[in-house]
């Protein structure tokens, strides 16, 4: 189905998102959204502009047409402020003069907060989405989700850590991957400038048990996760041979 057609613009505010009475490591933007004689502000970081750039050529458009840039890594920009804003300033601009009826591109919708009708949609503040971080990390081992409540990523994405309980509570991290929320072992993943809060590694509330969401009659249709280890294990001979190394060693 065709909704109508879509502007965006950045607004020349920011603001640092928190959580837990912590401040977040994303700095988000405020993009202001334009459908059917409505509008609306949505607030994301600079890596869901990363993810939405990659539904867009993923659902609907061709890069050549498009003549969209492919946003790099955040940590790979020498300048993160003046020169971000200014970058994806432009990017929106240029979206919005290609943005036709034409995008039905689910995921992309979603991040724009827009239905298939064209009427802003309403996110709950505690949807994947909106979900604050407090530190970002590449994956190092690939993980295959084992239930309905986990993460599956590939070696080289980017996971925007949101619980990191101490780890004499449990490897069990909580994260935002995409559009999706989940657990996923600790072990698979590598903080970016290994940067953590010391308030943070004995004051962040442990999360809900990673099966919290299944039913008792599914335990038996995954591993325990006493057992997970050995998953995580078989998959990591997917990783670059360095960083696995780097890892192990």
């Amino acid at each position: 189905m065709k909704v109508a057609a879509i502007k965006l613009s950045l607004g020349d505010e920011q603001c640092e998102v928190t959580r837990n009475g912590y401040e977040s490591k994303e700095l988000v933007y405020l993009v202001h959204i334009f459908c059917q004689g409505r509008s609306w502000i949505v607030k994301r970081s600079y890596e869901d502009f990363r993810v939405l750039d990659k539904h867009l050529h993923l659902c609907i458009y061709d890069r050549r047409f498009s003549q969209l840039p492919e946003l790099p890594r955040l940590e790979s920009l020498t300048d993160q402020s003046e020169s971000v804003s200014q970058m994806l300033l432009a990017y929106l601009s240029r979206l919005s003069a290609i943005a036709d009826n034409k995008i039905n591109c689910g995921p992309a919708l979603t991040w724009m907060e827009v239905d298939n009708k064209g009427n802003h949609l309403l996110v709950h503040e505690e949807s994947s989405i909106n979900v604050p971080a407090i530190a970002a990390a590449h994956v190092i081992k690939r993980y295959i989700a084992q239930a309905s409540d986990e993460l599956s990523f590939e070696v080289g994405d980017i996971v925007s850590v949101i619980d990191m309980p101490p780890k004499e509570d449990t490897t069990w991290w909580r994260g935002k991957h995409g559009f999706q929320v989940g657990f996923f072992p600790s072990e698979c993943v590598e903080l970016i400038n290994d940067k953590v809060p010391q308030s943070m590694t004995n004051t962040v509330p442990k999360p809900a048990s990673p099966c919290s969401g299944l039913q008792p009659a599914s335990w038996s249709l995954f591993p325990p996760y006493l057992e997970m280890e050995s998953v995580i294990q078989d998959n990591a001979w997917v990783a670059d041979p360095l960083n696995h190394y780097s890892l192990s060693s």
